[in-house]
C-alpha cells in the first residue's frame, strides 16, 4: 500500500494548515514536515503543469 501521509499533509496545508500545525497533529518535527511538504508540492504541482502541457496541443 503506498504511503498517502504527503499527500494528507499536502492537502492540509493547501487548506491553511502550518507546518507548526502539522508536526503537532502527526507527531512529527517541523523540519520532517516541511520537507515532506516541498517534496508533495514538487510531485503534484510538476505533475498537473506537464500534464496540462501535454494535452495543450
Amino acid at each position: 500500500m503506498p504511503d498517502l501521509l504527503n499527500y494528507g499533509l499536502y492537502l492540509d496545508a493547501k487548506e491553511g494548515a502550518s507546518p507548526r500545525e502539522l508536526a503537532r497533529d502527526y507527531g512529527l518535527p517541523v523540519e520532517e514536515i516541511e520537507l515532506r511538504l516541498e517534496a508533495a508540492r514538487l510531485c503534484f504541482e510538476r505533475q498537473v503543469a506537464r500534464l496540462e502541457f501535454a494535452f495543450a496541443r
